[in-house]
């Protein structure tokens, strides 16, 4: 009786065992020449990049056999590909590429931070300290980046998180919700729809939004807005604003040290200076309205409403334009 119990669990245990190795997925090293490039492509991918030491890249998650749809490694001169082989004909492809919902591939990278490329159809990438340009390409899916650099990114629809970046960022989407925080970059983007926040950053940005929600918190440095139709929020900003709107509205506070220089077709500008900053204002709306503090008087010509002046006060580090010819402007301070 003990001979067969001790069978049985001998005979457990090394199914588990089989089971485990049978599950654990294939880790590959690939060794790094002076400029290597990484590029990725899939249908449905999952990829983290984190940075590590030593002279080649460890790849977990490849499967390196010639099955259809199975990922393949290979090197081409200074390209290090990881791709999923082709299906044989067009009815294999147009069958996959009709199914809602692929398996996705899980592939995992450790090593030097070596440049890198993405395309997919959906996918989550993901950087670690990863101290290198980066470039992602998407029609679907989700990007965090944490402590890395130099990042370059376009997608149709998506979720995006950066925090503590460095180096450069350029950014593409149709429709997203974007989170960017303690970035210390040159910013370049893009937004047709959607969500973004911009917190503590330092830097040059450029952002041009159609329809979208946008909100700059605690920053500074230069901030270059282009928004079609949606709403912004920009708090206690530092540096230089330059503005063009045509429907869509801004409220806008600002710290001392700041040049604002704003242009609306019809939208709504709200600006809130230093209170006792000695901001010299120089606003004028066309044929819309112009709302000042109690104590202050605009000037008005027809339709045309004007302020131009300096207000009370010693540092006078704060300088605000805004021109617009059937929308509103407000001051506060």
């Amino acid at each position: 009786m003990g001979h067969k119990i001790y069978l049985i669990l001998f005979l457990l245990a090394h199914l588990g065992l089989s089971t485990a190795r049978a599950q654990t997925s294939p880790i590959i090293d690939v060794p790094l020449n002076a400029d290597d490039v990484l590029v990725i492509k899939g249908l449905d991918l999952q990829v983290t990049f984190t940075k590590g030491a030593g002279s080649s890249l460890r790849v977990t998650g490849v499967d390196n056999t010639s099955q259809a749809g199975a990922y393949r490694a290979e090197r081409k001169g200074h390209q290090i590909f990881i791709i999923m082989n082709e299906y044989d004909s067009k009815r294999d492809w147009k069958s996959i590429l009709a199914q809602k919902s692929l398996k996705r591939k899980v592939i995992d990278i450790r090593g030097p931070s070596v440049p890198v490329e993405v395309h997919a159809r959906e996918g989550q990438i993901s950087f670690n300290q990863w101290q290198n340009k980066a470039e992602v390409h998407l029609v679907q899916g989700k990007i965090n980046a944490n402590q890395s650099r130099d990042l370059t990114f376009t997608m149709q629809k998506g979720e995006v998180n950066l925090s503590d970046m460095q180096g450069s960022l350029k950014a593409r989407a149709t429709q997203g919700q974007m989170t960017f925080k303690n970035m210390t970059a040159d910013g370049e983007v893009h937004l047709q729809s959607g969500q973004m926040v911009l917190e503590k950053a330092k830097g040059n940005w450029s952002i041009n939004t159609q329809n979208a929600a946008v909100k700059v918190l605690q920053s500074q440095g230069v901030l270059e807005v282009e928004n079609q139709k949606g709403l912004w929020t920009v708090s206690k900003f530092k540096g230089r604003v330059d503005g063009q709107l045509r429907d869509g509205n801004i409220n806008i506070s600002v710290l001392e040290d700041s040049d604002v220089n704003l242009k609306s077709a019809g939208g709504k500008m709200q600006i809130q200076v230093p209170q006792g900053a000695g901001s010299y204002l120089n606003l004028l709306s066309a044929e819309g309205d112009l709302f000042l503090p109690g104590d202050l008087k605009a000037n008005r010509g027809g339709s045309e409403k004007s302020y131009r002046g300096r207000l009370r006060g010693d540092s006078q580090k704060v300088s605000v334009t805004a021109r617009s010819q059937e929308g509103l402007i407000i001051l506060k301070y």
